[in-house]
């Protein structure tokens, strides 16, 4: 109560939306407030005489988790208030005759209590694991009632098929969209699809406008309007390490979509249509990620391994090192681990040198740094950073890629631009990054990634999507290295949360 009524600017001007949201967008908590309004002002003086203590007209009630209470389905809203507070469920969609668009509101405060470890206490032991692939046969086909849509020609029977063209056009089993525009897949999304199958990623796996930016406007789509959502997502797409980002949809999409299960089907080589045909009409999903190639069928799954000895760092005293979005926060605290060992370390960013000169002046009292105005993903100004660096303190010996938009806004209010902005520097940047050192004979190639990319980024979608690229890149890279095409380890580190 307290987040809304201290940011009425976030809400207060789109009170249906923020009713909507509230009602089939948050979790039903133990504790309940409701109360009936019909003006922003109204609501706003609600909520600051609730927080004061004055409940008189309001409805509060205290329901514990797990209670299943029984659905209501009386008129009046008064008295639907009422009933929901003491634990009844309803059916808020159906209340609405226009429903209006879900929207980004603030966050629910939780408790602030400290968990982090400290100095003396003994930490718990640690579980490992790592991804693996496991043989597994497609399971069974299925019934599939509904309405499916296939963004591709994969003869899907009863399916609609979409297109991509020039103007929007429904001719019943074949729907032309306009990727770039929005309104079009409102209008493909109008009548609520069982299934969707994303064939564009595997027929141009260079469009973005038809790879993960139409998912993007797919989903997105999907949590504005609180519609039925699909039971079914899956994704086709080409083996490589575009296939890893695809996996970040999955662990995203189950806060924003939940009830809709998302599989990336990672063809590797040439591989028939029946094939792909049998993924598709499988009853059941066989997990988040299926490789499937002309040797078999594979499923991705997380095995616990166990812990493997610490080696000592790669790190050379007095080397030379480069750090992409150097001065983060995480940034300068890894230049100053470099500082302390009496390596020069190269820091580019997207700020002015002056922006950013008491930050450099720090630094700079701990040892040699040099900064560089350039965007990772820019590879001319990369070359030239590459090209300055090893020119004044001579070859490259490690390079760490820290650079990245913050990702704010979860969906549905994510706009296109915040999602490329997010993505050009992890995939695009890591590509440039990696091209314009391939000829340094680096110890180490380090990427700083997420564990948001395996656990989730609470509907974020761009966050996760890029972590979960960056450890795709590495195996990639890592591939790379032992066929003696680039030089130095690939590592990606899958951060948690830090301070």
């Amino acid at each position: 109560a307290r987040a809304f009524a201290d940011r009425p600017d976030r809400w207060a001007h789109d009170l249906a939306g923020t009713a909507y949201t509230l009602q089939v967008g948050r979790g039903a908590y133990a504790e309940r407030l409701a109360f009936v309004t019909d003006s922003a002002e109204h609501a706003v003086t609600t909520l600051r005489r609730f927080l004061a203590g004055d409940t008189t007209g309001l409805h509060t009630g205290r329901v514990e988790r797990g209670a299943g209470g029984d659905p209501y389905d009386g008129h009046g809203d008064d008295e639907t208030a009422a009933a929901w507070v003491r634990g009844a469920r309803v059916d808020w969609r159906r209340r609405w005759v226009d429903r209006p668009r879900r929207r980004s509101l603030p966050t629910y405060p939780f408790a602030r209590e400290r968990h982090w470890f400290t100095d003396g206490t003994t930490a718990p032991p640690i579980s490992y694991f790592t991804a693996t692939w496991r043989d597994e046969p497609v399971p069974a086909p299925g019934e599939h009632p509904g309405r499916v849509l296939v963004l591709g020609d994969l003869p899907v029977p009863g399916a609609v098929h979409v297109v991509a063209g020039a103007e929007y056009r429904d001719e019943g089993t074949v729907v032309t969209i306009r990727p770039g525009e929005q309104d079009d897949y409102a209008r493909l999304l109008a009548d609520p699809p069982t299934r969707i199958v994303h064939q564009w990623p595997l027929l141009t796996p260079g469009r973005d406008d038809l790879g993960i930016e139409a998912m993007f406007r797919i989903v997105k789509e999907l949590t504005a309007h609180g519609t039925r959502a699909p039971a079914r997502i899956q994704v086709l797409v080409p083996e490589g390490p575009h296939a890893e980002a695809w996996g970040g949809f999955d662990v995203s999409l189950r806060a924003a979509l939940p009830g809709t299960n998302v599989s990336v089907v990672r063809v590797e080589g040439p591989t028939g249509t029946g094939e792909l045909l049998a993924e598709i009409a499988a009853h059941r999903l066989s997990g988040p990620a299926v490789r499937v190639s002309a040797t078999g069928r594979t499923v991705r799954v997380l095995s616990e391994i166990p812990a493997e000895p610490v080696l000592p760092p790669p790190l050379r005293d007095g080397g030379v090192y480069l750090i992409t979005g150097g001065l983060g926060g995480l940034g300068v605290l890894l230049t100053r681990t470099l500082l302390s060992r009496g390596a020069r370390v190269a820091l580019t960013g997207r700020s002015p040198a002056a922006e950013r000169s008491e930050a450099l002046a720090e630094l700079r009292a701990h040892g040699d740094v040099a900064y560089h105005q350039a965007a990772v993903d820019d590879r001319a100004a990369m070359a030239r950073v590459v090209a300055e660096v090893t020119a004044t303190w001579g070859p490259l010996d490690g390079v760490f890629h820290l650079a990245g938009t913050v990702s704010r806004t979860p969906l549905p209010g994510k706009g296109l631009d915040e999602l490329r902005a997010h993505l050009r520097a992890r995939l695009t940047g890591t590509v440039v990054l990696d091209e314009v050192t391939r000829d340094q004979p680096l110890d180490v190639f380090v990427l700083y990634s997420s564990l948001a990319g395996q656990l989730g980024d609470y509907g974020l979608l761009d966050y996760a999507v890029g972590a979960r690229y960056l450890d795709g890149f590495a195996t990639a890279r890592e591939r790379e290295r032992r066929a003696g095409r680039r030089r130095g380890r690939t590592v990606s580190v899958d951060w948690p949360m830090w301070r």
